[in-house]
């Protein structure tokens, strides 16, 4: 890549020596600006993002005109890309920005973004709220709560007021609401292989009594209606009236019946519900499922990483470190890696 950097004279010079797109960053964020500004007009969105860093650059350099590339980069590359775009303001940013909110692992750095940018990008998350019954809608719900409990609730009236007296009334009105009122439009109906009276007891904190099979047949529900990106409010309720041993006991209870129903794909939530609920036992349960070959490279394994990155802590890297070691899986193990970078090296794993 040097060397095209060195005898890159004019953009064709920079197309026909980079054959590799995902190389195209590294080189744009050093090659003199004459050559990259017309590259940037036609730039290629990488594979893959090794480095965020160099976006950084590219937009330091060139401001404006990298806009388009970068925007792109990010829609396509959210992980990585989100704390490059902490200077950057827009419509299509704030969108983005909406959706990183839902993800885990780039909440910090949406919050840090909507903080920055309350004052200006809470216009275009209006109409979003407004609309019709979908996810984006209940993101940009999720977004607007968390910028009005965060200080900035006066930008939100003022946005909305901008949209009309009717706005500016149903958005109040969504703000002011019980959060466990926030439902997605189709209630998901439970399995027939689920049933609640067999699972493991979850027990209050107290221990002195257990939910009954019809409050756990509502909090089965409650965690079905999650999904990556948003998590129903009345899930945290319940997790903090009760016993936290008890409550993962349940959710591997919860996996395994879907095991034995030979792990239907509209069960997948099961999994998700493993870090939501889960604990340092339940890390270590999940890699040992990845480690017999319970799944290949798909939907269920990238899930029961994302569950174990969910729990999070000392345990969960453990278990990560265990299946780089162990796994013979190339696409597993570059995976469980990139996870381990989100647990110990939060800031640049975005």
């Amino acid at each position: 890549m040097l060397e095209v950097v060195s005898s890159a004279q004019n953009p064709e010079d920079y197309r026909r020596s980079v054959l590799n797109v995902d190389h195209g960053p590294f080189v744009l964020a050093l090659i003199s600006e004459y050559i990259a500004r017309p590259i940037l007009r036609d730039f290629q969105v990488p594979g893959t993002v090794h480095s965020p860093c160099i976006f950084q650059r590219i937009l330091g350099r060139f401001g404006t005109d990298a806009l388009d590339a970068v925007v792109a980069t990010m829609a396509r590359h959210p992980l990585r890309m989100a704390t490059v775009m902490a200077p950057v303001d827009g419509s299509r940013v704030a969108v983005l920005m909406m959706r990183c909110l839902g993800l885990p692992r780039t909440n910090r750095a949406a919050v840090t973004w909507w903080l920055r940018h309350a004052d200006t990008a809470v216009q275009d998350l209006i109409p979003i709220a407004l609309g019709r019954q979908g996810r984006d809608r209940m993101l940009a719900e999720q977004a607007l709560r968390t910028v009005a409990q965060t200080g900035h609730r006066g930008a939100v009236d003022v946005a909305a007021t901008g949209y009309g007296e009717q706005a500016r009334t149903a958005i109040s009105a969504m703000l002011d609401a019980d959060p466990t009122l926030s439902l997605p439009h189709r209630i998901p109906q439970l399995p027939t292989w689920l049933v609640p009276g067999l699972l493991p007891p979850i027990a209050l904190r107290d221990g002195r009594a257990v939910l009954p099979d019809s409050a756990v047949e509502n909090f089965c529900t409650m965690l079905a209606m999650c999904r990556p990106g948003w998590q129903y409010a009345g899930v945290r309720i319940v997790a903090d009236i009760v016993d936290p041993t008890t409550l993962a006991e349940f959710a591997w209870g919860l996996y395994e019946a879907w095991m034995l129903a030979d792990c239907p794909n509209s069960g997948q939530w099961v999994l998700h519900a493993q870090g939501l609920v889960g604990n340092k036992d339940t890390a270590r349960q999940l890699c040992e499922q990845i480690l017999k070959g319970r799944w290949r490279i798909g939907e269920s394994s990238r899930a029961a990483l994302d569950a174990i990155t969910a729990i999070g802590g000392d345990e969960a890297v453990a278990q990560l470190r265990a299946i780089v070691s162990a796994s013979s899986a190339n696409g597993m193990v570059r995976k469980a890696r990139h996870r381990i970078r989100e647990l110990t090296e939060p800031d640049s794993a975005l």
